[in-house]
């Protein structure tokens, strides 16, 4: 069934008209119409003798912000706003200068003294008188109201319709609906409607309607004015103030995911910058021997073996570990004893150094290396025992040097700030349990080099290779340009996996947010179809809620982004790591976090754009 059928009329600018009928007769759907909130399905509206169907959002929106004014039955206030605020909301839609002072408008209604008031804190004749000054603030030359008067009593009715005619004699068309008869009586004009089509229409007043100026449609905005950028983000802000939990949890959300992905990427960067300080002091010139059957054991003379016989090589690192008992005096303890040539001290020793350290002179034979903590157990202090005789298992030495510490990682529970080095094959008749090296270092002059040289220890260990045989090798021969070359692909792939597993909260925090604001969007229809009303493109309102995700978006990140760098910086301290905080990690969350939220906050945004103003504003 049609709303309205067969409805044809003509309005002259500067009429008083009232339409009257029983409900459901067609007469809220004939006022929308003429105030563009809804179209005709068939038929043509014509403002200022231009047809509005072929208008787009910008263009009808122009026509209700600046040509028209609304009046509502349930007055439509935004709670979150002063009445003065509430009478500018229409001004940050136009677009264009020209409109009334608020204030101004506030005046003629007699509400400059409510003016810092909430519109909960008006009574319902002052809210009314609220809106009709918000309906005056562009200027409007069409005034439509909705039943008006219909929550008054007699003495504030009377008010309001004073008001419209003093509008109406400034040359104001304005059209209301109403059922009180009384009210019709007070315009010029009676239009009743019946059952969707016009059943009488009389005129009670003769001559011309009030002079006005000619009416011109106004042009449309299309881009958005700073005005309307502040208004946007104050709304938002006024909103995410009404909606503290809503508001809050939106937060949280961006919070905890920017933090999240912070402290996991500043975690994991200070894990690998420990693990790649040793990393990279790995020489990629180097290539390790060590055994890999139980049977096979290496021996000192195996270094000799490899300069002698292998091309390119520029020295051999060689070392044994095994406990000792370490005495100089009546004082005596237990330490680690380091069998190893002067070669491997020189590559891997750089602290500071009380005395010298030992060469491959014969004198230094039978030189021992006391590591501070060690020396001091034994003696009164490192000058006194530099000089002085040790004693290794029965076999006698000569202190020519202290050292800090040195850890070969060879001898399980042993603390690398005790023990003692002395030179290859020096161990013999020390009583140490196990002489064996366990590992052979060789390094090689040149990086090109070391592929060929790794070939040759190969053969010199395991034997040529035997086409079709395949025979399991004793000894392994590992490069360790190989090792890094393994480590940085796994690095890499590892960098992919945090980045995609950080990933996760993010989207679950984007889907929380889109969960609210779709929440939120149901909450606000009301206003979403006032601010429509009022001027507002749907840009405008897409606007208002990417705004309302973003500055929530901005202070989440930012705090997520503090408590995450926090916590890296407290965790490496508790772990006794450097922090490895990295801006590009915060940089990675605040854009995956902004990308999700967009994403995510786009579609509740859209959805607000989309809303009926028509709907909205009956409550449905």
């Amino acid at each position: 069934m049609a709303a309205l059928d067969g409805v044809s009329l003509e309005i002259a600018q500067g009429e008083f008209v009232a339409i009257t009928g029983p409900s459901g007769s067609g007469k809220s759907t004939l006022l929308n119409i003429l105030g563009l909130l809804d179209q005709p399905d068939l038929g043509e509206y014509l403002c200022a003798g231009h047809k509005t169907s072929g208008l787009d959002d910008a263009g009808l929106s122009a026509l209700r912000g600046r040509l028209i004014g609304f009046v509502f039955q349930n007055f439509h206030a935004l709670q979150e706003l002063t009445a003065e605020e509430n009478v500018a909301l229409p001004l940050a839609y136009s677009g264009v200068a020209g409109g009334h002072d608020p204030l101004e408008c506030l005046e003629q209604v007699e509400l400059t003294d409510r003016r810092h008031h909430r519109p909960g804190e008006l009574s319902g004749g002052q809210q009314q008188r609220m809106a009709i000054a918000r309906a005056m603030v562009n200027k409007p030359r069409i005034i439509l109201a909705d039943e008006p008067t219909g929550n008054l009593d007699g003495g504030l009715r009377d008010e309001i319709l004073s008001l419209f005619e003093k509008l109406n004699k400034k040359g104001i068309t304005v059209i209301l609906i109403t059922h009180d008869p009384a009210v019709a009586a007070r315009a010029h004009r009676v239009i009743n409607i019946k059952d969707g089509r016009i059943s009488s229409d009389e005129s009670k007043k003769s001559g011309a309607p009030a002079a006005a100026e000619p009416l011109r449609l106004p042009r449309p905005v299309r881009i958005f004015t700073l005005k309307a950028f502040k208004q946007q983000a104050g709304a938002a802000i006024a909103c995410m103030r009404r909606n503290k939990l809503r508001s809050l949890l939106i937060f949280a959300c961006f919070s905890l995911g920017i933090g999240a992905v912070t402290a996991v990427l500043g975690l994991t960067g200070s894990f690998r910058k420990k693990v790649y300080a040793r990393v990279d002091a790995i020489d990629t010139r180097v290539i390790e021997v060590y055994s890999s059957v139980k049977t096979a054991k290496l021996s000192f003379e195996d270094a000799a073996r490899i300069s002698g016989q292998v091309p390119n090589v520029e020295g051999v690192s060689v070392s044994a570990a095994a406990w000792g008992e370490l005495s100089a005096g009546e004082k005596k303890t237990e330490a680690a004893v380091y069998e190893l040539n002067p070669y491997r001290l020189r590559v891997y020793y750089r602290g500071e150094v009380s005395g010298r350290l030992f060469t491959e002179e014969a004198a230094d034979r039978d030189a021992a290396l006391l590591m501070r903590k060690t020396a001091l157990e034994l003696f009164s202090s490192e000058s006194a025992a530099l000089g002085r005789g040790l004693n290794i298992g029965g076999k006698q030495f000569l202190v020519t040097g202290i050292i800090d510490s040195l850890d070969f990682e060879e001898l399980k529970g042993a603390n690398p700030e005790r023990g003692v080095l002395i030179q290859l094959n020096a161990g013999q008749g020390c009583a140490l349990a196990d002489r064996t090296p366990k590992l052979l270092e060789v390094k090689i002059n040149r990086e090109e080099n070391v592929a060929a040289a790794a070939g040759e220890i190969s053969r010199l260990f395991n034997g040529a290779p035997v086409p079709g045989r395949e025979v399991q090798k004793k000894f392994k021969v590992h490069s360790a340009k190989t090792f890094l070359d393994a480590i940085r692909r796994t690095n890499n792939f590892l960098r992919i996996f945090l980045l995609a597993v950080t990933a996760i909260p993010i989207l679950l925090g984007g889907l929380a947010v889109a969960n609210t604001m779709l929440l939120s969007v149901g909450e606000r229809r009301a206003e979403i179809g006032l601010r429509k009303a009022l001027g507002a493109r749907r840009k405008d309102i897409l606007a208002q809620f990417l705004m309302e995700s973003f500055l929530l978006y901005a202070a989440g990140g930012i705090l997520g982004a503090a408590v995450g760098a926090a916590a890296v910086y407290k965790l490496a301290a508790l772990m006794k790591i450097e922090p490895a905080f990295s801006a590009s990690a915060v940089l990675y969350g605040f854009a995956l976090m902004g990308l999700s939220g967009l994403l995510f906050g786009l579609w509740p945004a859209l959805k607000a754009a989309n809303v009926n103003p028509i709907q909205s504003l009956r409550g449905n």
